[in-house]
């Protein structure tokens, strides 16, 4: 008498196919060997670091009026200047119909472009990440940072724009401490002064990483 054993493995993970093997035994009974598996082509998941640089939207931004549309007076609403004469509203645009334009100054004289960090923006112990589209003329001109004050000290991670005259995503990352001074945590956005040529922002997003 002959016994026929079929095994069928199926596997759980798409892409993978069925191996699928029949053993005749005789009677004595002789082990079924273990069925093969073929394996296809997997999709892999998106890991954390792609799904890290999608690009953030207003409504993830802790930072108010990121796209310059409001002002109030000589600043965009929420924002602080240094000097007002030196910032001004520009039609040339990224995004929307407004963006900030520095204007050019003597060498003591800076054009800044400021957001001070609230409490309830939490970004206290957090990783965060600034991308703020800047277009500026000359190389070294238009410098985008996050500063604060930590046990007296001024600390500061910045990115400055190539300078082609073309828009570029300036992307800063910076893990705030928990024990910096609350109110010395600042987005600034500025242009050197002395430098000739154009300077312009729009469309500033900050997103705590974590």
């Amino acid at each position: 008498m002959m016994r026929v054993v079929l095994t069928i493995v199926v596997a759980s993970v798409i892409g993978f196919g069925c191996g699928v093997e029949v053993v005749k035994d005789s009677q004595s009974g002789s082990q079924t060997k273990p069925a093969s598996t073929t394996t296809g082509t997997q999709t892999k998941p998106a890991t954390a670091q792609q799904e890290d640089v999608k690009p953030a939207t207003a409504a993830q931004s802790v930072v108010p009026n990121g796209s310059f549309e409001e002002w109030d007076g000589k600043a965009p609403k929420g924002w602080n200047t240094s000097i007002p004469a030196l910032v001004q509203v520009s039609s040339d645009a990224y995004d929307g119909e407004k963006a900030v334009e520095f204007m050019q100054a003597e060498p003591d004289r800076w054009g800044r472009l400021e957001y001070f960090f609230k409490p309830e923006d939490a970004v206290l112990g957090k990783k965060i990440h600034v991308t703020m589209m800047g277009k500026a003329s000359a190389p070294k001109l238009l410098v985008v940072a996050i500063e604060y004050t930590l046990d007296g000290k001024n600390e500061r991670a910045d990115k400055t724009h190539p300078g082609d005259g073309a828009w570029h995503a300036m992307d800063v990352d910076a893990e705030i401490p928990a024990g910096v001074d609350p109110g010395s945590v600042v987005l600034k956005a500025f242009r050197r002064p002395g430098k000739e040529g154009s300077a312009i922002v729009d469309l500033a997003t900050v997103v705590v990483v974590e």
